[in-house]
């Protein structure tokens, strides 16, 4: 699978698999989108394979930033997210909110 790399409402999506081949692309994709933009976006949580070397790559970018510039992203693993849903929706949290 390729990777999609679309901008939502300011938002830079990335959709697919990253492979480390690549990863010097995207830092250099990055890197020309900070230049142009004080403040980035990007949602990696709908990127499968490689998730982690790319959420890795974004927090190297982060800490390299000057303090005029900010880099936010976030993605999660999507079992994280159904424990996550599962938590939220069980019935013990409905009585500790009231």
């Amino acid at each position: 699978m390729s990777l999609e790399i679309n901008s939502i409402d300011g938002v830079i999506c990335i959709k697919g698999e990253v492979q480390a081949s690549r990863l010097s692309e995207l830092r250099n994709y990055v890197i020309t989108a900070l230049k142009f933009e004080n403040r980035l976006v990007v949602n990696v949580s709908q990127v499968g394979r490689g998730q982690t070397l790319l959420l890795f790559l974004l927090q190297q970018i982060k800490d390299e930033l000057t303090i005029d510039k900010s880099l936010i992203f976030f993605g999660k693993p999507e079992s994280n997210v159904k424990k996550l849903y599962q938590e939220l929706n069980s019935p013990a949290n409905y009585y500790q909110a009231a």
